[in-house]
């Protein structure tokens, strides 16, 4: 699951820790316990769904409805209650919102919440005769705030993600591009033309694993020393008579390809045979493949 979705369904955890709070300093609140247990079941449920890895990106996004509707009902609740801030569980929905769809929304939502605020000032005035203490306001403001600085963050934190993907990509075919160079001039394209050397890259640069590296670079190094064995056994030109035999054409062929004559052609394939340990021209052609001494 993408991981600003994972981060958003941990996020949910807040809600039922700041009814839980408000519970605690205004005890009695029927609405705010009946929050309290409803989004901790809730939270509980998401929570579980991720330890077995069954949550979904579309849970994220269901999960901001369901947060702003404890946010909403939160307030309504408390509208005109002077002992609990009533826009105490908006800075939830806001960093959600903020997270899965932008700063414009978030703005949208900043400026709902101090329509919201304002409002609330006024109905508890006309109804206990004095303002909602400041603080609660202040503490909403530097919610708000704490919520774009974490937006900031989130969104410097991918992009470095996006660049380093970005550059692991070039690293990656660059040294795909460096072993091609090395090795296909080492008599090794046959090997490249099998992917798995760029199979070995992938996992290097996919794990980070030291060990991973030490193992690529052992295989590497055994295809060179079994290639290098095999090439010390054979002359350049019973390499080069491997190389026409492979493509299935004749000794008579062969002979007038090389300027020389059919029993030369012959005493080479014999030659490799006898050093290959094989019995015919096949074996031999299959023993020099696998030695990586011809493509």
């Amino acid at each position: 699951m993408e991981d600003s979705a994972h981060l958003l369904l941990w996020l949910r955890v807040l809600i039922p820790l700041t009814s839980a709070s408000m519970v605690v300093a205004v005890p009695g609140n029927t609405a705010v316990r009946t929050i309290l247990v409803v989004s901790a079941l809730d939270s509980a449920f998401t929570i579980t769904r991720m330890l077995r890895g069954s949550a979904r990106a579309a849970d994220a996004r269901l999960g901001i409805s369901r947060d702003v509707a404890y946010a909403v009902i939160f307030l309504v609740a408390n509208f005109h209650s002077s002992a609990i801030p009533a826009l105490a569980l908006v800075p939830v929905p806001a960093v959600e919102v903020l997270v899965a769809y932008g700063w414009r929304l978030f703005i949208a939502v900043l400026g709902s919440e101090a329509a919201l605020s304002g409002l609330r000032m006024v109905a508890v005035h006309q109804r206990a005769h004095r303002f909602v203490h400041p603080y609660w306001s202040i503490d909403l403001a530097v919610a708000a705030v704490a919520s774009a600085i974490f937006g900031i963050a989130l969104a410097h934190l991918r992009t470095l993600r996006s660049e380093t993907e970005v550059h692991r990509a070039r690293v990656r075919e660059s040294l795909f591009h460096l072993l091609e160079e090395a090795l296909a001039g080492d008599g090794m394209r046959a090997e490249l033309a099998t992917g798995h050397i760029r199979e070995m890259i992938e996992e290097i640069c996919r794990s980070g694993d030291p060990e991973v590296a030490r193992r690529a670079g052992r295989t590497l190094c055994s295809a060179l020393a079994m290639r290098q064995s095999a090439a010390s056994l054979l002359t350049a030109r019973e390499v080069e008579t491997l190389t026409h035999m492979a493509t299935g054409i004749s000794y008579r062929k062969i002979a007038s390809l090389l300027c020389v004559s059919e029993g030369t052609v012959r005493a080479h394939a014999a030659s490799i045979m006898r050093k290959a340990d094989v019995h015919t021209r096949l074996e031999a052609v299959s023993w020099a493949r696998a030695n990586r001494l011809i493509a």
